[in-house]
């Protein structure tokens, strides 16, 4: 009998849990798979939810997954959208994906949502929203949260012992510091990057785009149509090849080259220092490595400003969530952004300021603008953002395939190799 009443208990329990679920509105959000980004979406989940927020009088409940990301992220998403376990939304969408997503109605026009351009005003990015991130069938399906300019960072006490007070701005100078590093320190290079010699489509963001976008602010492609400077594309790529060529650039893969001095150059990432000040506690901003924009050619005149690029990213929401769970997941994003305390924790979190107008101005992110993030506050501001085109993939895998990773190697003359990745470019763009 007590037996009986134990198993009744247990149904019993069983089905309130149940019934429970049942009543809720459950969403799930994938985060950028980089435990930092985990960590403080996780956080923003369990602050919302001590809130009881409730949609259609159920309580809703928000889960945290990191974002798949074989064989790649963008293929991961596609997988989930087709299987239909896919997220009700995520981070860590660049602009040409989410056109892309959109494009093929699978993804939810925020503009439609309610509060969505007082949320913007309130961050101060309504404008940039609507010259950059509006499709072409006039919705916003991407909204900003982060961006990451390209940045690069000189070992300056190395270049002080070699009697530089300050990083090279031009292309000459460069191969003029190489030659002085080569002559003290043989087994030294200027930069370590094995992903130079990396066909896949992103590692063009950390090469050739940043260097390009220094000097040319105009878009790479502008709706189907290339809209470059073809002598601009192969000075790009002689330099390349230039640093390649006299032993300046090392293509291997090789364990922190930066901090370890095996380099004196480096793109690095906002989130670079919070790892650096952990593990390598002696290497010190101002003291041992500063921060600069990218090098330019020697024509480029002084007077005017380096631009800077960057591979933007935002969130977005699935369209194989209901109606009920775009309600939960966009009453969830509005909590995040609405409050700039929150920017400020994502920045203390991740080292990445936010995607923000006022970031110079609000008071409350005071605390994030200092001597080592003042560059990256004014290139968020100013940066180009990446390719906004549906085929952004294809055109930076034929970009690096035909193009600039032959330039470099030195397997074919530069402006051949232009001519190669652009016949292919136009090939895709009239597909």
């Amino acid at each position: 009998m007590w037996k009986c009443k134990c198993i009744l208990v247990l149904v019993l329990v069983g089905i309130s849990v149940s019934a429970l679920a049942a009543e809720s509105v459950e969403v799930t959000f994938w985060p950028r798979p980089n435990p930092l980004w985990v960590e403080y979406w996780q956080y923003m989940a369990d602050r919302y939810m001590v809130t009881n927020p409730v949609i259609n009088g159920k309580p809703v409940v928000v889960k945290i997954a990191s974002m798949p990301t074989k064989p790649s992220s963008e293929a991961a998403i596609q997988m989930a959208i087709a299987g239909g376990t896919v997220a009700t939304g995520s981070g860590n969408i660049v602009t040409g994906f989410g056109l892309m997503l959109a494009k093929d109605g699978h993804l939810v026009p925020l503009d439609e949502l309610p509060g969505f351009w007082e949320l913007m005003e309130q961050r101060a990015i309504a404008d940039t929203i609507r010259e950059k991130w509006v499709a072409p069938d006039g919705h916003v399906y991407t909204v900003p949260n982060f961006s990451n300019p390209k940045i690069y960072a000189w070992r300056i006490d190395i270049l002080r012992e070699l009697g530089y007070q300050h990083p090279p701005r031009s292309y000459s100078e460069v191969f003029e510091l190489g030659r002085v590093l080569k002559a003290r320190y043989p087994d030294k290079f200027l930069m370590v990057d094995d992903r130079t010699v990396d066909p896949t489509w992103w590692k063009r963001w950390g090469d050739f785009f940043p260097f390009y976008h220094a000097f040319i602010a105009a878009p790479f492609v502008t709706n189907n149509k290339l809209t470059v400077s073809d002598a601009m594309v192969v000075e790009v790529f002689e330099f390349f090849h230039g640093l390649f060529d006299n032993d300046l650039l090392l293509t291997a893969k090789a364990q922190d080259p930066f901090p370890t001095g095996l380099c004196v150059w480096t793109r690095i990432n906002a989130w670079d220092p919070i790892k650096w000040r952990d593990k390598y506690p002696e290497l010190v901003f101002g003291e041992n490595y500063v921060l600069s924009p990218p090098v330019v050619p020697d024509w480029y005149p002084q007077d005017l400003p380096i631009h800077f690029f960057t591979d933007e990213k935002g969130i977005v929401i699935y369209a194989n969530a209901s109606e009920e769970e775009r309600l939960a997941i966009w009453d969830f994003y509005r909590f995040v952004l609405g409050d700039p305390q929150n920017d400020l924790t994502y920045f203390e979190t991740t080292g990445v300021l936010p995607s923000r107008g006022d970031i110079t101005t609000n008071p409350i992110l005071a605390s994030a603008i200092t001597p080592e993030t003042f560059l990256w506050s004014y290139a968020v501001s100013v940066a180009i953002p990446s390719m906004a085109h549906p085929k952004f993939a294809e055109i930076q895998e034929a970009l690096g395939a035909q193009g600039f990773i032959p330039a470099l190697r030195g397997e074919k003359p530069s402006g051949r190799a232009w001519a190669d990745a652009k016949a292919a470019i136009e090939d895709l763009l009239t597909d």
